[in-house]
């Protein structure tokens, strides 16, 4: 049998229960849409927002919603399905191979011969991560907030985005400096030898503007390891995911953030520039009253290419992704 775990076929009695089993199987049960769910999901229930993708947007925006509106119905589509709980880096030694032979990554484009020979700037790309958590689960996990004069020649509207919004970015994602104590104090000693001969050498480097020690993402308030434990959005996305659930059973209403894995947003279907409906690997999904689907991820490549196949004339589109 194939049936996941329920009353009638718990313990093998009356009935033999299930034989079959992995790991997605009860990733399913436990946290994302089974396929049943998924059907009675695209032909019954209406969301207030769709989000595709499962990394840190995704996460602050969810976080963002439920908490401002108690109400709030969120579907999150993620391409990938659930292969790391957390980061790369803070798993057993023998996981750090996978970064070695870059076997997470897919390039699902190429560099022409104009931009590898002839741009100064650009020489390769980042691959993607088609799995839950995305590159969030690889990550330097480095954080270093821009002052305004880094800032300069940047649109105004991503200034003024940093500006309101990178203090709570980092309480979010719990950034630290490497010598804070919440890192166990494990680098203050040579962080602070190094920020120091940084500072008295710094006009040797001509792109340098300041010093100061390395903002870093942990994964959780206190490390006692030797090492740094990386923040990923696995762990904290199933976290609400939970906390739905359980506000659900409270209220006797339906979980108010639902979330599929391997599905992938192949068009946004739209009637005088307005979205309708989204084209997935897995069936169309029905918008509703959304104004506009959100891609929310830190790439560019595969939301730009999302949007430019939901126009009429795709080759014409150009500009960075939404």
């Amino acid at each position: 049998m194939t049936v996941l775990s329920s009353p009638n076929f718990n313990y093998g009695y009356s009935t033999p229960g299930q034989q079959e089993l992995n790991s997605q199987d009860i990733m399913n049960h436990v946290f994302f849409l089974s396929p049943s769910e998924w059907k009675k999901t695209r032909e019954e229930k209406q969301f207030d927002y769709i989000v595709i993708g499962s990394g840190f947007c995704a996460l602050g925006f969810i976080e963002r919603v439920l908490k401002k509106d108690d109400n709030a119905r969120i579907l999150l589509i993620e391409r990938g399905s659930f292969f790391l709980p957390e980061h790369v880096q803070n798993l057993p030694n023998s996981y750090q191979k996978l970064l070695l032979k870059q076997a997470l990554k897919t390039f699902p484009w190429t560099l022409s011969s104009k931009t590898l020979n002839l741009n100064k700037y650009i020489k390769w790309q980042h691959g993607i991560i088609p799995f839950f958590g995305g590159a969030s689960t690889l990550w330097s996990a480095w954080c270093p907030e821009p002052t305004t004069e880094e800032m300069n020649g940047w649109p105004q509207a991503t200034i003024k985005a940093a500006q309101d919004y990178f203090k709570t970015a980092k309480m979010l994602l719990n950034v630290v400096g490497a010598n804070h104590e919440e890192t166990g104090n494990i680098f203050d000693h040579w962080q602070n030898q190094l920020t120091e001969r940084l500072k008295q050498n710094l006009q040797d480097i001509k792109s340098a503007t300041r010093v100061e020690h390395a903002q870093i993402a942990v994964g959780t308030p206190t490390i006692t390891s030797t090492d740094v434990e990386k923040f990923s959005t696995p762990g904290p996305l199933l976290d609400q995911v939970i906390k739905c659930q359980e506000e659900a059973k409270k209220r006797q209403i339906d979980s108010r953030l639902s979330i599929v894995t391997e599905c992938i947003v192949t068009r946004i279907w739209q009637q005088e520039n307005q979205a309708t409906a989204l084209e997935t690997t897995r069936g169309v999904v029905n918008v509703g009253d959304i104004d506009t689907p959100r891609p929310l991820r830190t790439g560019i490549l595969t939301s730009t290419s999302c949007l430019a196949y939901s126009r009429s004339e795709p080759e014409k589109v150009e500009g960075n992704s939404t």
